[in-house]
């Protein structure tokens, strides 16, 4: 088994809920879309909202200082060069 600190544990868990139903709000706006069952312009905002969140610009993550990765499980080790 993996192991996996616990802050980042709970922190998954909380979010679960969110997920969950975002997950189910877009599998209902699939339906609707599918089966035509909203407007004409329900359906163009929809489509629109997912060609936006397809090509939306990503930021590039950040390194984080170590002293910062041990809070995470992450070990690190310095290494100089010489």
């Amino acid at each position: 088994m993996t192991r996996v600190p616990v802050r980042m544990l709970k922190s998954y868990l909380r979010m679960l809920p969110r997920l969950a139903a975002e997950e189910s709000q877009r599998m209902a706006e699939r339906i609707m879309v599918g089966t035509g069952s909203c407007d004409k312009d329900g359906i163009r905002s929809v489509t629109r909202r997912w060609a936006k969140e397809a090509t939306a610009h990503r930021t590039k993550a950040r390194a984080l200082p170590p002293d910062k990765l041990t809070g995470f499980g992450i070990g690190y080790q310095v290494v100089t060069r010489g």
